[in-house]
């Protein structure tokens, strides 16, 4: 679709899409690429135009790019989203004048989905992945732990599709008593040497001592933790490095609050060994270049404990863990985002807990922490 403007200024530049993504037309829009997944535009002038410079924005943004100096010019844009975007691009002429913009549509892949999604809302027995549906991956309890009904979901009142539930339904969580409670896989559920994002939903009851939510071992110890660390009372993602002496990792922003429904998600990608931290959403600084490389995970996924490769464990978890999924693949800001919204048309809010104000700059904590001793790990 071309806008035309006055004619002694510039015409709507041409837009060249860049792979994984294709031009929609009149009569076809393949789908390419995924959130995440960058792509080079060019733009360049009209027939018979001149151009010196050039701006753009997607349908998501509201103000155009900061211009991009050249006659024809090329923009690495990255979506951070699944659906359809239109891009717009207007250009400068030699004499200073914004002209027509121009607009291509380009659909975005929905990214690959998780390879492990666990709800605990069963009446008894494992905990099923519903990501899958094969029983690899279901998650057996032990230790005492249990499902109670202070699941993250609240009070469920309407279906998956919208309509009312003739009776309302409590949702459950993993119920954890801080000193044995846990729950594992039977087998490792990433590659961990390969990208990945965990995410979780957790309600620390006290404070007073450390808590794993997620974690998965190997030889040398745990590959990535996801924590609460009693010292400092904040919260912690991180790697271990090859060489199994150091974590390397985000603390959060703020502190950890007991008694409400926390969202923790955490990514890591081995190829460029950077690390990101959310809480409730909202990314912890910036991304980390951790320079600990990867190794393969050997263990089962972890839920409310580290467990060390004697099988011993330790950071029992004193809460609730609920909605747990992991991925293998770096998600974008956006999907995280996604991930923590707390209303849906089959329950009520969750209460969890959001921060005042936008944290900014760096966690005001080293980026290192010790891993943990026991005897016999």
């Amino acid at each position: 679709m071309l806008l035309q403007g006055r004619p002694d200024r510039a015409e709507g530049p041409k837009i060249t899409v860049g792979s994984p993504y294709s031009a929609c037309t009149d009569t076809a829009c393949p789908a390419g690429g995924g959130p995440g997944q960058k792509a080079t535009f060019t733009f360049a002038p009209a027939t018979g135009d001149s151009n010196v410079a050039y701006q753009y924005k997607l349908s998501s943004a509201d103000a155009w790019s900061t211009p991009i100096n050249g006659s024809t010019v090329s923009k690495d844009i990255t979506p951070d989203s699944s659906g359809t975007y239109s891009l717009y691009v207007r250009a400068k002429d030699t004499v200073g004048r914004w002209g027509a913009q121009n607009v291509v549509d380009f659909l975005v892949a929905a990214g690959e989905g998780p390879v492990g999604r666990w709800h605990f809302d069963e009446a008894s027995g494992t905990a099923l992945d519903s990501a899958t549906g094969d029983g690899s991956d279901d998650a057996t309890l032990g230790g005492g732990a249990a499902r109670d009904d202070r699941g993250r979901r609240g009070l469920i009142t309407h279906d998956s599709e919208g309509q009312p539930l003739a009776e309302a339904v409590t949702d459950k969580g993993l119920s954890l008593n801080g000193t044995t409670g846990y729950a594992e896989t039977s087998a490792p559920v990433l590659e961990t040497r390969s990208a990945y994002t965990v995410s979780a939903w957790a309600r620390l009851d006290e404070g007073g001592k450390n808590a794993s939510v997620l974690a998965q071992p190997g030889g040398q110890g745990n590959t990535f933790v996801l924590w609460y660390l009693a010292d400092v009372k904040q919260w912690f993602f991180g790697v271990l490095d090859q060489d199994g002496s150091t974590l390397r990792g985000k603390y959060s922003v703020y502190a950890a609050q007991t008694g409400v429904w926390t969202h923790l998600a955490g990514s890591y990608d081995p190829a460029t060994e950077e690390l990101i931290f959310y809480v409730d959403g909202r990314r912890q600084s910036q991304p980390l270049a951790t320079g600990a490389g990867s190794w393969e995970s050997t263990g089962g996924l972890q839920f409310g404990r580290y467990k060390f490769p004697s099988g011993n464990s330790t950071y029992h978890f004193p809460g609730s863990i609920d909605e747990v999924a992991v991925w293998q693949r770096v998600l974008t800001h956006r999907e995280i985002a996604d991930e923590t919204r707390c209303w849906s048309r089959s329950s009520s809010p969750a209460s969890s807990w959001w921060p005042t104000g936008t944290p900014r700059g760096e966690a005001e904590r080293p980026w290192r922490t010790p891993r943990p001793a026991t005897a016999g790990a």
